[in-house]
């Protein structure tokens, strides 16, 4: 419409001239949102509440000729999936621009779960040691999968229930192989004891573990896969407890799943009952829901918008945890995530919901290359949120990625270690104006090389975030920023810090771990931190530069992983190793020497140095400054 047919309808009716814009409007904005640039040229592909997504995708690979785009249009409502949807490079090879995919109405909730809902009437069993409780019994769904990985998560509408669990105990000794337990902690036989399982606090991780025996008369208990228990000092705080056990099953918003009956018990305040509230209960089925892979670097899955969809309920990754070890930091022996990429170029999530999952929430892994996550939410996650890049060094980087304008909250619900963003193994990496909080161990962890050893992390800025209650007393050795190994050009920046509580040691704002290099921390702050402001274990080449450190240092709160006070006072206000070195003559780019300890085999921590300069440390009268 031109200026002068506008000037006419105006003349004409002004009701008239404004429902018109109105309209335009409307159209206009809709078709932004739900339709891209729709062209002749294009495929629509419908997907009703109850269709497969699979086959929607699968579409795309008996397409006759190339497309300028595609629509996966889905149907309000929960579209709950059999199996991952799985994608590979050939679902994008015919589509010259975008496939788009969003809900087929505007600001409508779309939802893609991988739970079962439990159909069946709920029975009341018997009220429990407590009057103001009841227990109540369903049958499970006959297409459950009754593995470990989904009897560890459950959701009554949206609410995590706990699966039933022991108090927190405190072992007398530990060892690799077993535990001495005081008198009442561990019964002498559980009910389908095989799946009983105890999680064991370290340092910095929680490990999960099946019982191999229990000796009543020496009060001792062994475990199937071996415990790291070169970490379970002080800082562990010597606790366990044991989870998924049916005799545990007392509090308000427990559940147990029976697999020998195929039943799952649930207790409830005595005034509420599961038929009449309308909240399902919903059971994770699969631990990725969306495994997006190319083949190669040379055969990638490109061009995908996710807009506006809501993914939800997966199950927990077991295998390697309960085969060998789940001890890894920031809970990197997992596999998968709900939304894996690999192999992939130019993936945009945006306006998105993740929650209810059993490990990550989004990876973008080996070879993911200029991918956005922005403006979502990521919520109630079973590890962390968002992991970039891998454990190995290979030449596939994850390079390029966006992590901007999401909120992160609420992790670590099974792997208690899950960071708020893990970028490994990757370079020209920003995580930006991200909101980050209540988790149990490190809100943003970047780089993975321990030590002055070579590395291939470069250029990561971490920038305008607001990363806070951190570690909530559950773990030690951790910060809002963690760094680690070698990352040139990477800047850490702008971001604010607050309320870290680790259970013991190393609740730091920031933190330059082994090895970490040629970064720049500037205009950032922390404020409220259970130990310094800044920490640098060993380092060399980093800028410490206009920050503000202000009331660091104060010691334990009380926090939801640890209801009692153990420091008064953690640490300092600025924390780092001293050593007197030559920098000319000793540094990590030179050639090893005798004196000189900037290589791996050597005591690195006398390579250890910062630059401090204008930056702000205050701390109130009632704090030591040192």
């Amino acid at each position: 419409m031109n200026i002068l047919s506008c000037r006419i309808i105006m003349k004409s009716s002004p009701q008239l001239f404004f429902f018109t814009l109105f309209f335009i409007f409307t159209i206009v904005a809709h078709a932004n949102l739900n339709s891209g640039n729709l062209t002749s040229n294009s495929k629509i592909i419908h997907v009703g509440e109850s269709d497969n997504i699979q086959n929607a995708f699968d579409e795309l690979l008996t397409l006759p000729d190339t497309i300028q785009n595609a629509y996966i249009m889905l149907d309000p409502g929960i579209h709950r999936v059999q199996n991952t949807i799985m994608l590979n490079s050939s679902h994008t090879k015919k589509v010259e621009e975008k496939i788009y995919v969003q809900s087929s109405e505007k600001n409508a909730r779309t939802i893609i779960s991988g739970g079962v809902k439990i159909n069946s009437t709920w029975e009341k069993v018997l009220s429990t040691k407590c009057t103001t409780t009841t227990l109540w019994k369903a049958m499970l769904p006959s297409n459950m999968n009754l593995s470990i990985s989904s009897r560890l998560q459950a959701w009554r509408g949206e609410t995590r229930l706990q699966v039933a669990k022991s108090p927190l105990y405190q072992y007398n000794n530990v060892t690799s192989k077993s535990l001495n337990y005081e008198n009442g902690q561990i019964l002498s036989k559980y009910y389908d004891q095989n799946n009983v399982l105890l999680v064991m606090y370290e340092s910095w991780t929680a490990s999960l573990h099946r019982i191999a025996n229990i000796d009543p008369l020496n009060s001792s208990l062994s475990f199937q896969t071996a415990f790291n228990s070169q970490w379970a000092n002080q800082a562990s705080g010597r606790r366990y407890y044991v989870m998924n056990a049916k005799e545990l099953l007392d509090e308000v918003g427990e559940f147990y799943i029976d697999v020998l009956t195929e039943e799952i018990y649930l207790v409830l305040n005595a005034t509420e009952n599961p038929n009449d509230d309308g909240n399902d209960v919903t059971i994770g089925q699969h631990v990725t829901l969306l495994n997006i892979q190319g083949e190669n670097s040379n055969l990638i899955v490109k061009n995908i918008h996710f807009n506006g969809i809501e993914f939800a309920h997966t199950s927990v990754e077991t295998m390697l945890c309960l085969s060998t070890s789940c001890d890894g930091q920031s809970a990197s022996f997992l596999t998968t995530a709900l939304f894996h990429t690999r192999f992939s170029k130019n993936i945009i999530i945006d306006n998105c919901i993740f929650r209810n999952t059993g490990g990550y929430a989004v990876w973008f892994d080996r070879g993911s290359i200029d991918n956005i996550l922005s403006n979502n939410n990521l919520i109630d996650l079973g590890a962390g949120a968002v992991r970039i890049g891998e454990p190995a060094v290979n030449a596939d980087l994850a390079d390029g990625n966006k992590i901007i304008n999401n909120v992160m909250n609420n992790g670590g619900q099974v792997y208690q270690m899950g960071a708020g963003v893990l970028c490994q193994n990757s370079k020209n990496i920003l995580i930006s104006h991200n909101e980050i909080a209540y988790f149990r161990y490190t809100g943003v962890s970047t780089g993975w090389t321990w030590g002055f050893g070579k590395t291939i992390v470069s250029n990561i800025t971490t920038s305008f975030n607001h990363i806070h209650h951190i570690g909530l007393g559950y773990l030690s050795d951790m910060g809002c920023v963690y760094t680690l190994g070698h990352q040139p050009n990477s800047t850490i920046k702008n971001n604010l810090c607050h309320d870290v509580q680790s259970y013991n040691y190393g609740g730091w704002g920031y933190y330059t771990d082994e090895g970490s290099r040629d970064e720049i921390f500037t205009n950032n702050i922390a404020l409220r931190t259970k130990c310094a402001g800044h920490h640098q274990h060993y380092g060399t080449d980093n800028i410490l530069e206009n920050n503000i450190y202000y009331n660091v240092n104060i010691g334990d709160v009380i926090t939801p992983g640890r209801r009692t006070i153990i420091m008064q006072n953690c640490d300092t206000s600025i924390r780092s190793s001293q050593h007197n070195r030559n920098i000319n003559t000793c540094h990590p780019n030179k050639e090893p020497t005798k004196n000189c300890c900037c290589f791996p085999g050597c005591d690195q921590g006398k390579c250890s140095s910062f630059t401090f300069r204008r930056n702000i440390i205050y701390q109130p009268d009632h704090f030591r400054f040192y």
